[in-house]
């Protein structure tokens, strides 16, 4: 599945920024190990799920830390006031992790890692993205709901494990992926701000292929002016055909080349 390949590449790339580049600059930083994630395959808990909700905790944990001690505090003196949701979108999109580390152990994975938030002026841009904000809170907001729709699930399996239990669990963490891919994605939204192209195009489509414009092949329009990661990267500027992107909430497609340009 390509998709899991490439978000497979930023946990084990994306997660490993250079500290040292930020340490100069740095204006918040905080490190710790998450809890531990226990395994239990026959329910879908494996190592590769497992993994997943790991480094998505811990960034939401490292970002968790910066809400009342760095961002609150910040925006109160701008004189805007912000909801615990807002602030916790704002940290997750402006910290760097580094130091990441994943564990198997006997049973479990255990992650850890250390948070910055290296630049205020990051934190501006983090904040008047719209697109971003909305995503990230309904994005969490969703994962929320999935904790509680599991919860009956695992208790029906405990007290009786047999397949069809062991079935129904598995059936509610398959709806967890597209929520978890999409936070991975955002996070690397604001991780490569280098490799952008600005729309140029009012209601631009982006498809889930590239050349489709049925419409169950849609995934979102942009307007002009947005700005998105490009996983389609051009020497010249131009690029014919189409170009792989990812908005910032997270969402993942292709995009008519003559509807963007490069950013260098």
């Amino acid at each position: 599945m390509k998709i899991k390949k490439y978000v497979a590449g930023i946990l084990a790339a994306g997660m490993l920024t250079s500290f040292a580049s930020l340490a100069q600059a740095a204006s918040f930083t905080t490190s710790m190990q998450d809890e531990s994630f226990s395994l239990k395959k026959e329910i879908g808990y494996d190592e590769t799920f497992q993994s997943y909700s790991a480094s998505i905790s811990l960034s939401k944990d490292l970002a968790a830390r910066a809400v009342n001690n760095y961002v609150l505090p910040y925006f109160q003196k701008k004189g805007i006031q912000l909801s615990t949701e807002q602030a916790e979108a704002i940290a997750f999109g402006a910290m760097e992790i580094s130091n990441y580390t994943s564990v198997l152990e006997p049973g479990k994975v255990v992650v850890s890692g250390t948070g910055t938030i290296a630049d205020e002026s990051k934190m501006d841009a983090v904040f008047a993205n719209q697109r971003y904000m909305d995503g990230y809170i309904l994005t969490v907001r969703s994962i929320y709901k999935l904790d509680v729709q599991i919860e009956e699930p695992e208790k029906e399996y405990k007290q009786n494990p047999n397949a069809y239990t062991a079935g129904e669990v598995k059936k509610v963490l398959s709806r967890y992926w597209h929520p978890y891919f999409k936070l991975l994605f955002m996070q690397n939204y604001w991780k490569n701000q280098d490799f952008t192209v600005s729309v140029t195009q009012d209601e631009a489509k982006i498809t889930e292929t590239p050349n489709n414009d049925q419409p169950d092949c849609l995934v979102t329009t942009v307007a002009k002016g947005e700005l998105l990661h490009t996983m389609t990267p051009s020497n010249d500027g131009n690029s014919k055909g189409y170009v792989e992107v990812i908005t910032a909430d997270g969402e993942q497609g292709y995009i008519n080349s003559a509807a963007v340009k490069w950013n260098f």
